[in-house]
Parts: structure tokens; sequence; C-alpha cells
């Protein structure tokens, strides 16, 4: 009887522990389940926290879109200066009313690498440049036309391309043309290729590279290619190739002409290959014609009569109507000497003589090289220092 209840304890007490295994491992399992949950919930908390950020966005999007809804009803009550016309254009309400825009106005295309100056006005196509085109940089400048800079106070450039008026360039103006540059004060290049101006006061009009420097205030191209101008107050009006050094002085044509820094008041006409190195020098009509007047033919006749006066005052001449006597003095030729007649097709060396009575009306012969010496007819001097004489065959 004993042993039966010592069994059922046994039996009873062993049941209990199995029971008391398994309600653990399902208290275990139950704590995982729990601990997933617990994760799933915080991720939603994560969803809705970023659901919120994302709805404060679209509420300040949309107060924004309602402060500019609100701007263009304001535009169209009784208060705006703009109205639509029967084509839905806009217009000014107050036509006696004006617009002022401190900083400026860019029609069409902005530039993205321009610093914009103040009290601007910039009119390019739009696209036309993909944001690098016009640059009104300086003050009060206007750029028209296509990738054009004013960057002098008060400069435009109102057509063209890549022209350019730099920062030593105020009140100066490019009206067209492409690759101009003016750097000098109050000058002006209306047009052309490739011309540049340095100096104050100055014009070039038109043609291709021509130059106007630093020290050429007052002076002035008009049209041509490849001149240069250093003197004050001269000009070259046309041509290929000129320069002029000497102050107040002038070309009016031809090419590869030069006045030389001494030769102030001076003017070559026309023709080719001229050169003045002195004061007053005579307006050149032939080819190696310089230094100073030799008669009274080579004065043209639109001169002034004190002109003339000063040319005969510095004449060392003393012309009748037929014939000129000279002081007895050297006389110094630096380029050369030509009896007769020129020859068109010779290209002349530098310190030559030509005696040439020429054929039909033009000259034969051709001293090529430096220091070289033709006489005859058709006689040639292609070595330096030589001498040609050629007899006409009978």
């Amino acid at each position: 009887m004993k042993m039966s209840f010592a069994h059922d304890i046994g039996v009873v007490a062993a049941a209990s522990i199995v029971s008391i295994g398994v309600n653990w491992k399902s208290f275990e399992e139950q704590g995982k389940t729990l601990q997933k949950h617990q994760h799933i919930i915080q991720d939603q908390g994560n969803i809705i926290a970023r659901q919120g950020e994302r709805l404060t966005s679209l509420e300040g999007a949309l107060a924004r879109y309602n402060d500019r809804a609100q701007s263009a009803r304001d535009l169209q009550t009784d208060d705006s200066p703009f109205q639509r016309d029967a084509n839905n254009n806009w217009l000014t309400a107050d036509e006696s009313a004006l617009f002022i825009f401190t900083k400026g106005i860019v029609v069409g295309e902005f530039n993205d690498a321009c610093t914009y100056g103040n009290a601007v006005l910039s009119v390019e196509r739009k696209d036309q440049w993909n944001g690098i085109g016009n640059c009104p940089s300086g003050d009060g400048s206007v750029t028209f036309g296509g990738n054009n800079v004013a960057s002098g106070v008060g400069s435009t450039v109102t057509g063209g391309i890549y022209n350019k008026v730099g920062v030593y360039g105020p009140y100066s103006t490019v009206t067209g043309g492409q690759k101009n540059q003016v750097d000098g004060g109050s000058s002006s290049i209306s047009g052309g290729q490739g011309n540049y101006i340095y100096g104050i006061w100055s014009s070039v009009s038109g043609g291709k590279n021509n130059y106007i420097y630093s020290f050429a205030e007052y002076s002035s191209i008009v049209g041509g290619s490849n001149h240069k101008v250093y003197g004050p107050h001269s000009t070259v009006t046309g041509g290929f190739s000129h320069q002029v050094d000497g102050a107040y002085s002038s070309i009016s044509g031809g090419a590869n002409n030069h006045i030389f820094p001494d030769a102030s008041y001076s003017s070559i006409l026309g023709g080719s290959s001229h050169y003045i190195y002195a004061e007053y020098g005579t307006s050149a009509l032939l080819r190696l014609n310089s230094t100073n007047s030799t008669n009274a033919q080579m004065i043209p006749n639109h001169h002034s009569e004190e002109r003339i006066r000063s040319l005969e005052d510095h004449s060392p001449f003393n012309c009748t109507e037929t014939l000129c006597t000279s002081e007895d003095k050297h006389f110094l030729f630096t380029e050369g000497v030509v009896i007769g007649k020129i020859n068109p097709h010779c290209d002349y060396g530098r310190g030559t003589l030509s005696v040439d009575f020429g054929k039909r009306k033009k000259g034969t012969n051709c001293p090529q090289k430096s220091g070289s010496v033709t006489f005859g007819q058709s006689s040639t001097a292609k070595t330096m220092a030589s001498f040609k004489y050629k007899r006409e065959k009978e």
C-alpha cells in the first residue's frame, strides 16, 4: 500500500516537471514572437515619421504655391502695373508711369558665367550659346548681338558676335562686326573684324586687323586692312598695311606706306611703299617719293596757300617753270632714286638707282636687291650691290 502511494507521488511529480518544461518552452516562443512584434511596431513608427516629414514638405510647397497664386491674383487687381490685352499679352496699365530696374534687365539668354553690372541691359536669343553669351559687366553697360562683352562703365556692344569693350574702355562702343575690341575710353569701332583700339577718343569705321595704339588719341582708321596708327591726331583712310607714327599725319590710300615718328604734319595720298621721315613731308603720289617736296608738280591742287608756302620754305630746291636747282649740299635718298619712269612690276630694293626711259609710258628696269643699279632698258639686278646695263636690241 505504501509502495503504491509513493509510486503515485513519483508519477505526479514527473508529470509536473514535464508540464513545467513544456510551459517554459511555450513562454520562450511567445517572448520571441513578442520581440518580433516590437520590431514591426518600430518599423511602422519610422514609416509614419517619414510620412510626416513628407507631409510637412508638401504643406510648405502648398504654402509657396498659394503665395505665388496670390501674387498672380494681385497682379490682376486694379493696383497691378500690368493688364491683359485681347491676345492675352501683358501690357502696362499706366502708359505714363516709369519702370525702374535698379539691377538691370536680361532679355532672352542669362549668362551663368557673367558677373552682371548694375543698371545693365542685355538682349540675346535664348539657348543660342548654351548659357555662355552676352555679358554687360560694366555698370550702365548694354550688350546686344551674340557672345559680346561690355566691361567698361557706360559702354555698349550693340551688335555682331565676339566683340568686347574692356574695363579700360569707359563710354566706348562696338556697333557690329566680329572679334573687335576697344580698350580706350570714349572710342568706337563701327564694324569689320579683328580691329583694336587702345587709344582714347579714337575710332575704326571698318576693315580688318586694324590697330590704334595707346598714345594715338583722337586718331581714326576709316577702312582697309592691317593698318597701325601710333601717332595722335592721325588718320588712315584706306588701302593696305599702312603705318602712321607721326602726329597730325595721314595716309589716304595705296599699300605699305609709312610715316615715321619725326614726320609730324605729313601726308601720303596714295601709291605704294612711300616713306616720309621729316616734318611737313609732302603728299606722295608716285613710288619712292620720300622726304620733302621736290618740285611744284608734287604739290596737290587742294593744298591751301599757307600749306604751299610751308612746303616752299622747307624745300631744298629753287624751281622755275622748267628747271629746279638745289643748294650746294648733299642729298640723302634712303629708299632710292628713279630717273625716268617707274616699272610697276618691279619690287625695288632699298638704296637703289634706276635710270629708265621706259617703253610705252612704263619703266622696264628693275633693281630688285638693295644697293643695286640699273641703266638702259629691261635691265634687272637680282644680286645685292650689283650693276646691270642692257641695250635694246636694234
